[in-house]
């Protein structure tokens, strides 16, 4: 079976940016390293990174996680 493409597609080459790690064992290394991972796929593939929302010690078990919600729900960025 293929793998489907969990990024969605837009015209406007804008792309969102949300980093996360889940207990005190990781650190904000752990957010550095995501930041400069989404920057170096979005430069790949002609995307430019026009928010980051990070959420620190949350479980991805959940989606009750404050800077997750936000970026569901909050509007477009421009």
């Amino acid at each position: 079976m293929a793998r489907q493409n969990k990024f969605k597609q837009n015209d406007n080459n804008i792309a969102i940016a949300y980093y996360r790690f889940s207990s005190h064992s990781q650190n904000e290394a752990s957010i550095d390293q995501q930041r400069e991972q989404a920057q170096a796929f979005a430069e790949a593939h002609g995307y430019r990174i026009v928010k980051e929302y990070e959420d620190a010690t949350m479980s991805g078990t959940t989606s009750d996680r404050p800077q997750y919600q936000l970026m569901l729900f909050e509007d477009e960025p421009q």
